[in-house]
């Protein structure tokens, strides 16, 4: 009802404000809650680890990302610069090979601390270190590409201490772009976001990945209604 009125023609601009307001968990003053709407009862209770970032989710160790054993050939997500389809193949391969531009892929529950999904994709040509975001259409849990588990890990955990946001590791280094509502939206000034985007796409390209909107592309990896894999 409220994305009814806040869209249908003649409904007044204030009514239409707060209604939007409703739906990105933001309050009547402009304040994002801190543990809204990011967060989740699951990840409100006490954990065994005692970390827990921002919203709520585990901390997680390089532990909890595992590839499955494969008993045969491995299903490969290929994704395509400026696509949402992806290919896909498969192969024989037991781990991430940079060399044959085969990473990994990771996506990360951010609604409950259930271990995080692992698999193998092809296309974004990283050499080395990770890259993660919580926007990840339409579920919006957080997804992450990377070299290595270690990274992988870096990176996801980058987004969870930041409450949501984008995040890119190498080495002992890292950067993340916080995206405090929602995991979805900045507070930040408009000039500064969009410094810190093209700051995090750069140090992406760095890296070996040679996809125009690297953020973009990984936002479509988890949307699995479009073909022809997804994770």
């Amino acid at each position: 009802h409220d994305r009814a009125a806040a869209g249908r023609p003649g409904v007044p601009a204030g009514q239409a404000v707060r209604a939007l307001r409703r739906l990105a968990g933001v309050g009547e003053d402009g304040e994002v809650p801190a543990k809204a709407p990011f967060s989740s009862a699951a990840g409100r209770a006490t954990s065994a680890k005692g970390e827990r970032g921002r919203h709520g989710r585990n901390i997680l160790s390089g532990n909890d990302f595992v590839l499955p054993v494969a008993s045969g050939p491995r299903r490969v997500i290929v994704a395509l610069d400026g696509q949402l389809l992806t290919d896909e193949i498969s192969v024989e391969a037991a781990e991430a090979d940079v060399s044959g531009d085969l990473l990994y892929i990771a996506v990360v529950n951010r609604y409950a601390d259930t271990p995080p999904s692992v698999a193998l994709i092809q296309g974004f040509g990283l050499q080395d270190g990770a890259l993660a975001s919580s926007v990840a259409h339409d579920s919006h849990n957080v997804v992450a590409v990377g070299a290595n588990l270690k990274d992988l890990c870096r990176a996801v955990n980058l987004v969870i201490t930041a409450g949501g946001g984008l995040s890119i590791v190498a080495g002992s280094g890292g950067q993340v772009l916080p995206l405090p509502s929602a995991g979805l939206m900045s507070d930040g000034e408009c000039g500064q976001v969009a410094a810190s985007f093209t700051s995090l796409t750069r140090a992406a390209r760095q890296l070996g990945c040679g996809l125009r909107s690297p953020f973009m592309t990984l936002s479509f990896m988890a949307l699995l209604v479009i073909p022809s894999l997804k994770l």
